[in-house]
């Protein structure tokens, strides 16, 4: 393994745990719809949400019309006000982490397929790192695995290809990475994060 310089992460599945079963709940019950049949509409027109191609007013209309309902716009802040909360709850572990890579001169930094409404609830988040670089996938209008969006991390990290680790909870997004030179490791928790990491040059995951 090649000295690590910098890692980089992933938000959802990686600083924080993906959103509860409650909350997809929460906004079907906001909807009124069955929440399986939200499920499926939820993440149908994900993708142009996360690329900054529309907002939470249209994606949830989107969402609205492929469950056959209409929406109004109280329902709609409510629904993303839900959304934001869902994704950003921390995973303590690697926050921490985080945290102390920085404290000990690596470079930090975010690396997200992110919608608008979330990157502007951002602020808000009083656990979240303060990154050397951050790429949000709605700023760029592109999202991961496509290249150019790692590129666009790369040039604000300064670092050369072989000393960035990603960490990505999505296969596809790490051979990404690994295709332009990026070390990475596909993230399931911080206990196999640390044990993969044990004889590189980083402090350790869990103290």
């Amino acid at each position: 393994m090649a000295e690590i310089k910098a890692v980089v992460f992933d938000f959802g599945c990686v600083l924080a745990y993906e959103h509860l079963a409650s909350d997809l709940q929460e906004m079907a019950e906001c909807l009124g719809l069955d929440v399986h049949v939200l499920r499926d509409a939820y993440w149908h027109h994900r993708h142009d949400y996360d690329a900054g191609r529309s907002l939470g007013a249209l994606y949830f209309q989107q969402v609205a019309e492929k469950c056959g309902v209409t929406i109004s716009p109280e329902q709609i802040k409510r629904c993303v006000d839900i959304d934001n909360k869902g994704w950003s709850r921390p995973i303590h572990e690697i926050v921490d982490w985080a945290n102390r890579l920085k404290a000990q001169g690596i470079k930090i930094a975010i690396l997200s397929n992110m919608p608008q409404d979330f990157r502007d609830f951002l602020p808000e988040i009083a656990w979240l790192p303060e990154f050397h670089h951050a790429t949000y996938s709605c700023e760029l209008k592109t999202v991961k695995p496509y290249h150019d969006i790692y590129h666009h991390c790369l040039d604000g990290l300064g670092v050369s290809p072989e000393n960035v680790l990603f960490i990505d909870d999505r296969l596809p997004n790490i051979e990404a990475a690994k295709e332009l030179g990026w070390q990475g490791f596909v993230f399931t928790n911080a206990k196999e994060l640390h044990e993969f990491l044990k004889d590189s040059n980083l402090p350790p995951v869990l103290v």
